[in-house]
């Protein structure tokens, strides 16, 4: 190496060295200037910022007084007037510091402000260092050189960065030339956007960039003419950041919401997806809101969808020789579906006077297959039964009238179980009311309502079809007596249920059948209190006894169709009703007492009920005697077996664990007839821990498929968990899980995570859901992988 050699890689060192000592220097000064201040007990941003929104912003600054501090200055009447530094200008929330300025007067009024060196401009929700700025005080303008900057909306959402030159006009507009900005702590600058002109308006909450550039950690990824990004919370027009995931029979997903603002009060938020085995798959959910309505409409739409002619073929060639009825419909079905995929779900709440309003709620697909196949937002599994149904509803302070119009969609799937269409309700009609007699000693109560049932023959010909219209009239007096511990409410009802049906089955009964039944029951309870003590801690409890007398002689016709009718869970309300049915089509005849006991905890202090503990026995003078179908399958059990002992406890651990249990047993060796378990941890917001276990008894009255022989074959039940838990500081777990105990398979089970950081975050998930059975009723599973990157302050149009 020569001399000249080694002197240019001694230059060429010392040259880099100077440019790191600058680089580490600015890079230090920066924080500084804008006001940054670490701490590394404030969470994941480890520091916040100064006086980013103290005091007032007053836009109209014309008539404010302004306060000038020199340590000297050169004064003229008209012309400039130089200050000497350093030099301090107060004007209501405004304060400039600078080393020098230059004062322009004309006819004794101040118009123009010129400073320079170390320049330092402070305003509420704005921050801003430069080398010069000029202020026309006339236009209420401030025109500053190459500066750094940051304005806020609120002491939680900031925004920095450098410009080359700007401006900002009296009503807060900034606009910058060359610009680059973020929203990372200064200190963390992961991301940065530069773009030739910014624009950044505080008051409507948005700013605007014109040619940006986005840089990940000083590499350019990606460049666009034109974006806008809010400031606030306030939404905006304008396309969210897009979600990339994997489906496995799909393929590529990629998905890019984009949100119209119309009004402060209409938003359609408009989101393609590209699925590449599939093709572009189209979601929209337009929201409105006024003063006497709310609602909501949701639309889905598939031109054409590459597999489900795949799917077509390969269900014909499995099921074409299927004797199954239910299957051969279900394949002609799908054979004559449409190419193109589509569904609509419209929600609409009408409040038009103080005492009447209207809901309806309309749900439609265009085949059995759409939910199960295509990426929508469900938590566990599909719909069977799309609801549509339209409500006028009355309500005064004795009166409550109901007017609706209810009907299902039911899907039958070819590859999954087989379910009952329910019936129609076209219409529904019902009038309550309670009126005080005898100055308010008695009360009268009468129901009427009148329904026509009718159900599609298309599935399940061989099960009872009849259909015809249902008048229920049911009127009681009741007695109530409230003393100072203890209640006691006599009461007597007669219930009348007439039918006129039509289509019966041979054998299948009368067409006309009228059924009138008194009904006599007496509930009377009391409640007991006392102070106890438990370690440092006194407490409230209470003690509830409770009696119910039932008496409900015989009137069953076992020939009534079951329009809406089924058997109720014995949770122990329902031990204390008329019924154990949840319609009028069944009524249970039974001379019956209940006894429950109810005890609650309280602290004392407080009165917050740490502990609710229930228990509720069934004493059956006589047996039950209802019917002989499958329905009352469990009311024959207890008929012949006993009455059932039902319990549950709540009991709030602390204020952050609560758990809940519910059971009920029947005959004598206490065989389960139904158990929930719910056990959850709350202690924030993005922690959480839910496990829950659902039993329930011959609850699936309506699966038609599998060996109806196995003891469990019409049993529910379910295992449910879900977690949401910080990992690290950053990292967060969430995870969702649903199995079906009876069954044998999850229906659907998810994991995600997301990383977060000051400025952004960055989410994974993975799920699997059930989509079908397979031939020998295997489960068959969709699995998905989604991966979303969130620019925190650029991504909040829609939260």
């Amino acid at each position: 190496m020569n001399r000249y050699q080694h002197n240019a890689r001694c230059l060429g060192f010392a040259f880099l060295c100077l440019l790191i000592v600058l680089f580490v220097k600015t890079a230090c000064a920066i924080p500084g200037k804008l006001g940054w201040v670490d701490n590394p007990e404030g969470g994941i941003c480890k520091g916040y910022f100064l006086d980013s929104f103290a005091g007032t912003d007053t836009l109209n600054f014309k008539h404010v007084p302004l306060h000038i501090h020199s340590e000297g200055a050169e004064l003229t009447v008209h012309g400039i007037s130089q200050l000497k530094g350093p030099i301090t200008i107060t004007q209501s929330s405004r304060k400039l510091l600078a080393d020098r300025a230059c004062l322009l007067t004309e006819d004794h009024q101040l118009k123009t402000v010129q400073l320079s060196g170390h320049v330092h401009y402070r305003q509420p929700g704005c921050w801003l260092d430069s080398d010069y700025l000029y202020w026309d005080l006339d236009k209420q303008s401030i025109y500053f050189g190459r500066s750094l900057f940051r304005i806020s909306s609120s002491k939680q959402r900031w925004l920095w960065g450098t410009a080359v030159s700007g401006v900002r006009s009296m009503q807060g507009r900034l606009k910058l030339e060359d610009a680059n900005l973020t929203t990372c702590p200064p200190e963390q600058t992961s991301w940065m956007i530069r773009a030739s002109q910014v624009i950044l308006n505080p008051k409507i909450g948005w700013g605007y960039a014109y040619h940006p550039r986005f840089y990940w950690h000083g590499v350019p990824l990606l460049y666009l003419p034109y974006v806008t990004f809010p400031l606030d919370k306030r939404r905006k027009t304008g396309l969210l950041f897009p979600t990339i995931g994997h489906l496995s029979d799909g393929g590529l997903h990629i998905v890019i919401p984009f949100y119209w603002n119309i009004a402060p009060n209409y938003d359609w938020l408009i989101t393609p997806h590209f699925i590449k085995n599939r093709g572009i798959f189209l979601s929209n959910l337009f929201r409105y809101l006024t003063p006497h309505a709310s609602g909501q409409a949701q639309f889905y739409f598939m031109f054409h969808d590459s597999l489900f002619q795949a799917f077509k073929a390969d269900m014909s060639s499995q099921f074409a020789l299927s004797q199954d009825i239910d299957k051969q419909q279900s394949l002609a079905r799908l054979l004559n579906a449409h190419d193109y995929r589509l569904s609509f779900s419209i929600q609409h709440h009408l409040h038009w006077a103080p005492h009447w309003s209207f809901n309806a709620d309309v749900n439609w697909v265009s085949d059995d297959y759409f939910y199960s196949d295509l990426p929508l937002k469900y938590n566990f599994g599909s719909p069977t039964y799309l609801l549509n149904q339209f409500t006028a509803n009355f309500q005064d302070k004795f009166w409550k009238g109901v007017a609706q119009l209810q009907s299902y969609q039911t899907l039958h799937p070819i590859n999954q179980n087989s379910v009952i269409t329910p019936y129609q309700r076209l219409p529904h009609l019902h009038l309550a009311g309670e009126l005080p007699l005898w100055k308010h000693r008695i009360y009268w109560q009468w129901m009427t309502e009148y329904d026509y049932f009718n159900r599609s023959s298309l599935f399940n010909t061989a099960t009872e079809t009849s259909i015809g219209s249902r008048w229920h009239i049911v009127t009681s007096l009741r007695i109530p007596y409230y003393g100072a511990n203890g209640f006691i409410i006599p009461r007597i009802t007669l219930d009348n249920a007439a039918y006129w049906l039509h289509n019966r089955l041979p054998g299948g009964g009368l067409d006309h059948i009228n059924r009138l039944t008194p009904i006599l029951d007496l509930d009377a309870g009391s409640s007991l209190e006392r102070s106890i003590v438990y370690g440092k801690r006194t407490y409230l409890q209470t003690l509830e006894p409770r009696l119910f007398y039932l008496l409900i002689p015989k009137r069953e016709r076992e020939d009534v169709p079951l329009f809406d009718s089924y058997p109720l869970p014995l949770y122990l309300m329902n031990l204390f009703s008329l019924n154990h049915f949840s319609g009028p089509d069944r009524l249970t005849n039974t001379n019956r007492l209940t006894l429950s006991m109810t005890s609650r905890l309280f602290t004392q202090r407080s009165m917050y009920e740490t502990l609710r503990a229930s228990v509720g026995y069934l004493i059956l003078f006589r047996p039950l005697n209802i019917c002989t179908t499958s329905e009352c399958k469990l009311m024959e059990e207890i008929a012949q077996n006993g009455a059932p002992l039902v319990g549950e406890i709540n009991y709030s651990i602390n204020p952050n664990w609560h758990a809940n249990i519910s059971a009920a047993f029947y005959d004598e060796h206490y065989h389960l007839q139904h158990l929930t378990g719910d056990l959850n941890y709350h202690p924030a917001k993005n922690r959480l821990l839910r496990l829950r276990y659902d039993f329930i008894r011959n609850g699936n009255e309506w699966v038609l498929s599998g060996n109806p022989n196995e003891p469990s074959h019409y049993n529910i039940s379910y295992i449910t968990l879900s977690l949401r838990f910080p990992m690290t500081e950053r990292l967060h777990f969430t995870g969702d899980f649903n199995y079906n105990a009876d069954q044998h398979y999850s229906e659907q089970m998810s994991y995600g995570l997301q990383y977060d950081t000051c400025c952004w975050s960055l989410r994974g998930m993975i799920a699997r859901k059930f989509s079908s059975l397979g031939l020998v009723h295997e489960p068959q599973y969709r699995y998905s992988y989604y991966l979303q990157l969130q620019l925190k302050g650029l991504t909040r149009a829609f939260s």
